[in-house]
């Protein structure tokens, strides 16, 4: 990505996949660093204002990230992945209710697989609505198996799956497929640690366990990258 931007300069999303890259990795001053070079070369693009909401929530800065987000609803009212991260924050947050409806919004323009129908499931769970949340979480299980199985190479299926058996509180199943999602690619744990649609499995050991394993190759990732000289 850094060769492509001396290619390249003027890309403004080539920055934020640098300052995503570093933010992963937890090299949170660098990702900020780069999320602005990006910011500043465009500040209409979409992806530099998600990424930066997650880049605050990643370190619990709910205030800077809720910022973001209601800048970015003011330009972009009816994007699915805004609306998304409005949800995240109002969840983390606590504010159920105020999570929902970002999440029903998002599902509108999109999907229940497309858009965060896990995630409204779970805000419909939290408010007593469990026949509607069991209608999307069935729905969604029945689609991510398929899809997860017709990909074998892709996490994201597996992840969602996993996620699905987290809100129903199946830890079993749930780190089984959990471990699948990390067996092909899966690397975010910062976000998994805070995630609330994983607090079911917040003290369990092989949770924990793979996180711990998570962290520790995002460190030998982490230490490859200085020692070619990418920290800059």
């Amino acid at each position: 990505m850094k060769k492509s931007i001396v290619l390249a300069p003027d890309v403004a999303s080539r920055y934020i996949s640098v300052g995503t890259m570093y933010n992963f990795m937890g090299v949170d001053s660098l990702a900020l660093r780069w999320y602005r070079k990006g910011m500043e070369l465009q500040d209409d693009l979409i992806v530099a204002h998600w990424s930066l909401v997650y880049f605050y929530l990643y370190s619990g800065n709910i205030d800077q990230a809720r910022w973001h987000v209601r800048t970015a609803l003011d330009k972009f009212p009816t994007d699915v992945h805004i609306l998304h991260a409005a949800g995240d924050i109002e969840l983390i947050a606590g504010n159920v209710t105020l999570a929902r409806d970002y999440y029903q919004k998002s599902v509108s323009y999109s999907s229940n697989q497309d858009g965060p129908g896990n995630q409204l499931a779970f805000t419909l769970l939290r408010l007593g609505k469990r026949g509607e949340a069991n209608t999307i979480l069935d729905s969604n299980l029945a689609v991510y198996k398929r899809a997860s199985a017709e990909l074998p190479e892709d996490f994201n299926n597996p992840l969602a799956v996993a996620t699905i058996y987290a809100i129903r509180n199946n830890a079993d199943e749930a780190l089984s497929w959990l471990r699948t999602a990390i067996e092909r690619g899966a690397r975010d744990y910062r976000w998994l640690k805070v995630d609330p649609l994983f607090v079911s499995l917040g003290t369990d050991p092989r949770f924990l366990e793979m996180m711990r394993d998570l962290h520790a190759r995002i460190e030998v990732m982490r230490h490859s990258a200085e020692q070619r000289g990418l920290f800059r």
